[in-house]
C-alpha cells in the first residue's frame, strides 16, 4: 500500500503489519529492503486488511485518479520499483497526497505492543521521496492515540515506547 505527500506527484507504497494473536500456522514471510524489514512469523495475516478512510488531499490533479486505489495498501506490499500507474488496476500502492489520510483495520489479528523495544508495527513506504508521516492507533475507530511518525522507507513504531504493550490491542492504523 502506499501514498504520495508533497505537490511532487512522486508515489510511495505503504504497508501496515500487525502481530497475529490467535489462528491457525502461517509460513513466516520477510518484508523489507535495504534500509531495514522484518519476519512476519503469521505470514500474510499479519497485514490490514480492510480500508476504513481514505482521505487524500488533492492538489493540481495530483495524485491521480489511477493512484487513488486505497485498497491496494491492503495485504503484503507488491510495490514494483519504478512502478508508475497507468491505471488503477495496473496501480500497486495508494497515493494519499500533502496531508491526506488512510484508515486501515486488521480484522483477522489485532496490533499489540511486544513488551520489549522491538518494533510492533512496519509502514513500507516507496518512492524518490522521504516523507514524514504520522501514526494513529484505535482500539475501536473512535478514540486514537498518537504513537509517533515515521520518515519514509521502512519504518517500524515500537507501541512499547507509548505504553502500549502485549496486553493491549488495536483493530486500526490511521496515517496522514
Amino acid at each position: 500500500m502506499g501514498w504520495t505527500s508533497g505537490l511532487t506527484g512522486f508515489a510511495a507504497t505503504l504497508a501496515v503489519a500487525g502481530t497475529l494473536l490467535a489462528g491457525a500456522p502461517a509460513e513466516a514471510v520477510f518484508i523489507g529492503n535495504s534500509q531495514g524489514g522484518t519476519d512476519f512469523p503469521e505470514g500474510t495475516a499479519s497485514f490490514a486488511d480492510t480500508v476504513v478512510d481514505y482521505a487524500p488531499t488533492l492538489v493540481n490533479g495530483e495524485p491521480t485518479e489511477a493512484n487513488r486505489n486505497a485498497s491496494r495498501a491492503l495485504g503484503v506490499p507488491d510495490y514494483v520499483s519504478g512502478g508508475g500507474c497507468v491505471s488503477a488496476e495496473s496501480c500497486t500502492f495508494a497515493s494519499l497526497g500533502d496531508g491526506g489520510s488512510l484508515t486501515l483495520r486488521f480484522v483477522d489479528n489485532v496490533l499489540t505492543g511486544s513488551d520489549d523495544a522491538s518494533p510492533d508495527l512496519w509502514i513500507f513506504e516507496v518512492g524518490p521521496d522521504i516523507e514524514d508521516t504520522f501514526v494513529e492507533v484505535s482500539h475501536d475507530g473512535s478514540t486514537w492515540f498518537a504513537v509517533g511518525k515515521v520518515f519514509g522507507s521502512t519504518a517500524g513504531v515500537d507501541l512499547d515506547a507509548f505504553g502500549f504493550g502485549s496486553s493491549s490491542s488495536f483493530a486500526y492504523v490511521r496515517l496522514t
